[in-house]
């Protein structure tokens, strides 16, 4: 968490290491696939050069996962601003109507949960998530609903007590 600069705090929010390096099993899988179908073709050099292309781009894809995949909560003096990969929102802290801090040790339906999910007006609102144990829930009074989990029930009451210190003019 900081605490400089023009927000009030800052909560990076990213995946366990484990679930970082399971991003490269995939890699290794169809990297030996694309190898083994370059040897067997005739005119083996251009399937090898459209293999090592192939697996190039699997681990550019796979070092971005690794290094840049986070989840971002600035909480500013009238906003908080949420980010996670091609996701941005910003919601003013006089539209909050209440935050709550729930457990959230669980798998999502699908037992495989994307990192953003769903649309702020749906009825389970839009869900940010890198994997965690306890979420933070906003909710609008036009009863829009943003869900973010935190690796911490420590960070996400932390982020709930400053959203809440601005939200009644502290």
């Amino acid at each position: 968490m900081s605490t400089t600069g023009e927000h009030l705090a800052e909560f990076a929010i990213r995946p366990p290491t484990w679930a970082r390096w399971i991003a490269v099993a995939p890699l290794i899988f169809v990297a030996a696939v694309l190898v083994i179908v370059a040897m067997t073709l005739d005119g083996g050099a251009i399937g090898v050069v459209l293999s090592v292309v192939v697996v190039v781009a699997l681990g550019l894809v796979t070092w971005w996962w690794m290094r840049w995949t986070v989840i971002r909560v600035r909480i500013q003096p009238h906003e908080v601003r949420l980010s996670a990969p091609f996701y941005r929102a910003s919601v003013h802290t006089a539209d909050i109507a209440q935050t709550a801090v729930v457990d959230d040790a669980t798998l999502g339906r699908s037992g495989f949960d994307w990192v953003v999910m769903g649309r702020p007006r749906d009825r389970s609102g839009v869900r940010l998530n890198l994997g965690g144990v306890a979420a933070l829930q906003m909710q609008t009074f036009d009863q829009r609903l943003y869900t973010v989990v935190f690796t911490s029930f420590d960070d996400a009451e932390r982020a709930q007590r400053v959203i809440d210190r601005h939200r009644f003019g502290g």
